[in-house]
């Protein structure tokens, strides 16, 4: 069996018999340490414009040369007809398995292949233990389309191909064919930010049965790989919390965008007299009115639902002189705005059951209206003079609550340094306020 200088040495000389040529003072070696490489001597005087090397078109390995004049190959596969990059590949394998019968095999014989001692170091010829090195991120995920791109490739070639040449491709030959901000773009980064929230979890979930240190080259490269893509994950997701952090508040160096609403905003933003009989409702349904209990009871839709509630309320409430609200202060201005762009956009109450005939029913939401009716009915027992003791609370506006908070809000990745699906929250954006 020849060894690698012999094999580079048997190329160097097809190379040169064949209309290839080196420069003058540059010659072609092989060393263990860097594998095949041109070189020159050290006192060389090459000029920027020398030719370095030269190779014939002839020499070129492409599908061109898989095709041309190559009829008896070509017309095995179904009179040729099959994409020429596929075609050159299963010429290629066939070259392969001539061995020294093929003009190619100098070129051939010097390339990576996996039964040499020079195995390839890619994600294709990992075994299951290299693969547990980059479980989890993209570089797996894009391997096993590759893998599977690949073989569909060759089942169509095989199925296509009429008379196979009498030497039979190894199974495992298969792998050689080788600022200004918007709800929108508020929506899309917290939606971009989860996504990668999420694979950053994945690959960490994976940590737990792998190894303490890479015990081979594949393992080597997977696991800088790796490392890689966690720290870019990592780094994303945090400036990406960062901003958004900076627009709800919680960053201590940044101020608050007013349009931005989380489920601690709703709870304390509001006139005074709406947010004590608001507040008043989920301490008699809720039991809590403290956002951090709320989330973890998944009352999250409850509460903004109550919420945009109250506040068509008290709009309808304000403009009836007849009411006992009628006097009291207005909605801040960005609120109100925001009020009158979901009833322009969602309809009246009373459009509710047309505008969304077409949508599946939800128990869910069924359900959470029905319950918010029995808390409203509770509270206005307790405190008759409440906002919500208003002849329009009724199931048909609690509906359209729903469905305008389902509609309007998205969520977004913990903001306060918890990750995980179980501490995403509800924002909203009032972009009529801006």
């Amino acid at each position: 069996m020849e060894n690698q200088e012999d094999r580079f040495e048997t190329f160097r000389t097809w190379f040169l018999d064949n209309g290839g040529v080196f420069g003058k003072d540059v010659d072609l070696q092989y060393e263990p340490a860097r594998g095949l490489h041109l070189c020159t001597s050290s006192d060389s005087a090459l000029q920027s414009n020398d030719c370095i090397v030269s190779c014939p078109r002839s020499l070129t390995l492409s599908s061109i040369n898989a095709v041309e004049g190559n009829d008896a190959f070509v017309n095995r596969f179904d009179n040729g007809a099959i994409p020429s990059l596929i075609l050159f590949r299963f010429y290629l394998v066939e070259q392969y398995q001539l061995g020294r019968l093929s003009f190619w095999w100098p070129y051939i014989n010097i390339l990576p292949n996996p039964l040499t001692e020079h195995p390839f170091e890619t994600p294709l010829y990992y075994n299951d233990e290299d693969m547990r090195w980059i479980r989890g991120t993209s570089l797996e995920h894009s391997t096993r389309k590759m893998e599977e791109s690949w073989r569909q490739e060759h089942a169509e070639g095989l199925h296509r191909l009429q008379h196979i040449h009498h030497h039979r491709y190894p199974c495992s030959n298969t792998e050689l064919f080788a600022s200004s901000m918007t709800r929108n773009k508020l929506h899309t980064a917290c939606a971009i930010a989860m996504i990668l929230q999420k694979q950053y979890l994945d690959i960490l979930a994976k940590n737990v049965d792998l190894p303490a240190w890479p015990k081979n080259a594949r393992q080597f490269y997977a696991a800088r790989y790796r490392r890689g893509q966690i720290m870019i994950l990592q780094a994303v997701v945090q400036s990406v919390i960062t901003n958004l952090q900076g627009l709800t508040g919680l960053d201590p160096d940044g101020s608050r965008d007013r349009r931005v609403l989380r489920l601690d905003h709703v709870l304390k933003a509001g006139p005074r007299d709406f947010l004590s009989d608001f507040r008043a409702l989920l301490h008699v349904g809720l039991g809590t009115r403290n956002a951090d209990r709320i989330q973890q009871r998944g009352s999250v839709d409850t509460v903004f639902t109550l919420w945009l509630c109250g506040l068509r309320l008290w709009t309808l409430a304000t403009a009836d002189t007849n009411h006992s609200l009628s006097v009291r202060a207005e909605l801040p201005t960005r609120t109100a705005q925001w009020v009158s762009f979901v009833c322009k956009t969602y309809g009246q109450v009373s459009e509710i059951g047309r505008r969304w005939a077409t949508m599946p029913a939800s128990n869910e939401g069924e359900s959470l209206v029905e319950g918010c009716l029995s808390m409203i009915q509770v509270a206005t027992v307790k405190n008759p003079q409440s906002l919500y003791n208003h002849p329009a609370a009724t199931s048909g506006l609690l509906l359209w609550c729903f469905r305008v908070i389902l509609e309007e809000s998205f969520m977004c990745p913990g903001l306060e340094g918890q990750a995980g699906e179980e501490n995403d929250e509800i924002m909203l954006f009032l972009e009529q306020g801006a």
